[in-house]
């Protein structure tokens, strides 16, 4: 959604155009900082303050690249979450309960070592019968196989590539 125009009433109620009440305002918050410089890293033109290292640089980068290509976490999470989402029946309880899931299978993805401890202390809140554990620790490891597969720079990155175990072929990915 865009702002007001600028000669429309200001959203703050004041009365007033926007341009003369909270443009200016707003203005003033998206300013650089005025010690910042415009460098140039892999290719990119970045505003910056101070010295960051270049693994900050690297990140701030990679993110800007990413919403250019206008996908933004949001975006890379439902993607992901797609399986969960369309095995559900379409109310809003369960489209909630599909896309906590991916969440909690996207944080556990990245944990690396930490999956199997994530995976256990999840299950413990949980009242689960054997059966529906071993359920969920099937799908747990599918959906960590499919954010292996869909990211594989950021598992690259981190050192990270072993998914957890699981039987093949009971959860479709």
């Amino acid at each position: 959604m865009s702002g007001p125009g600028r000669n429309a009433p200001c959203l703050c109620g004041s009365g007033v155009k926007y341009k003369k009440c909270c443009l200016p305002k707003a203005a003033a918050r998206t300013a650089p900082p005025p010690n910042a410089r415009t460098i140039s890293h892999r290719g990119k033109p970045l505003t910056i303050s101070g010295n960051p290292s270049d693994e900050a640089l690297d990140i701030a980068a990679d993110y800007f690249e990413r919403k250019d290509a206008d996908e933004g976490f949001t975006a890379r999470l439902m993607r992901f979450s797609q399986p969960l989402i369309e095995a559900v029946d379409g109310d809003p309880e369960s489209l909630e309960r599909a896309m906590m899931l991916g969440m909690i299978f996207w944080n556990m993805a990245t944990l690396g070592e930490g999956r199997e401890a994530m995976l256990e202390d999840v299950l413990k809140g949980q009242a689960l019968s054997d059966e529906e554990a071993a359920e969920f620790r099937e799908v747990a490891a599918a959906m960590i196989e499919r954010h292996v597969e869909m990211f594989p720079a950021l598992h690259a990155e981190r050192g990270q590539d072993a998914p957890l175990p699981r039987a093949e072929g009971t959860i479709p990915a």
